[in-house]
């Protein structure tokens, strides 16, 4: 029987997006890594701490939509209180100039959560192998026995 914990959790191991999310990953991941490292000597140990482990399960494709998550929320907080004098001051296209980098960032990161980690990446590797244990456990045994009895 699936339990709604295990089908949550397939859900957000699974992906379903072009192979092309490696090279998102791997841009969004490296970003952050370096940016959470270059924090953590400057001072500002937790959002470096943030970055740096969100960054890393990014590169490699571990918890991506969860580390995507606490990335995207972090972004949304550090821009929301910097930029919103400007946008007041200056108007939208003063700051679009400014921040265009972060508006990029901030949609790849949006890209990652909703399409997820895809190729090369443990979630993969994660979900099939979750997708099967579940597989075994819902066939009954008489016809687990019966199924490989006939395959013999």
């Amino acid at each position: 029987m699936k339990t709604l914990g295990r089908v949550l959790l397939m859900k957000t191991l699974d992906s379903s997006g072009p192979a092309t999310m490696v090279l998102l990953r791997l841009l969004v991941g490296s970003v952050f890594l370096l940016e959470g490292i270059a924090r953590l000597g400057s001072g500002s140990a937790g959002t470096g701490a943030l970055e740096s482990a969100c960054g890393l399960l990014v590169l490699i494709g571990l918890a991506t939509r969860y580390a995507t998550l606490a990335l995207l929320v972090r972004t949304i907080v550090a821009l929301a209180p910097s930029e919103t004098p400007q946008l007041v001051e200056g108007g939208l296209a003063d700051i679009a100039r400014n921040i265009r980098t972060d508006w990029a960032m901030l949609v790849v990161l949006i890209v990652l959560l909703f399409v997820g980690a895809r190729t090369w990446s443990f979630d993969r590797h994660l979900a099939a192998r979750l997708k099967a244990r579940i597989e075994r456990r819902e066939v009954p045994e008489w016809k687990r026995a019966e199924k490989e009895s006939r395959h013999a």
